[in-house]
């Protein structure tokens, strides 16, 4: 059995080297877990487009593209031919690159591919070394 340790001079409780550690373990966060936990604004806009563009193609008939455009995916569009800033998961950095070569037509080969490459190498650069 592990010999307590005791602060001198002091009415500290005391506490054994075993229970410390495991107190420690037992509290520390995994990486992992962490960035689960995490909300990522740029792969909720990312999810947000996609769906857009999936409901765009499922309603639309070649007298309504403008219009339906603008309530299905164009919003999202919009705020990621603006996006600034990094993702904020490694899923949504992921993502952010699928986009940027995926999505022909939409995000692809335009600038908005550019933006989401930087928020890509954004959250990359935010990882330890």
């Amino acid at each position: 059995m592990p010999k307590p340790t005791t602060a001198v001079g002091e009415a500290m409780p005391t506490i054994d080297r075993r229970t410390l550690l495991l107190g420690l373990v037992a509290t520390a966060v995994r990486p992992a877990e962490a960035g689960a936990a995490r909300h990522d604004p740029l792969l909720d806009l990312i999810k947000a487009y996609r769906q857009g563009v999936i409901d765009f193609y499922a309603e639309t008939t070649d007298q309504e593209w403008e219009g339906l455009s603008d309530i299905t995916y164009g919003p999202h569009l919009a705020r990621i031919d603006r996006w600034e800033g990094p993702a904020v998961t490694r899923e949504g950095a992921i993502e952010a690159l699928r986009l940027s070569i995926d999505d022909v037509g939409g995000v692809a080969d335009c600038d908005s591919a550019e933006r989401m490459v930087r928020a890509a190498i954004g959250y990359l650069e935010s990882l330890p070394a």
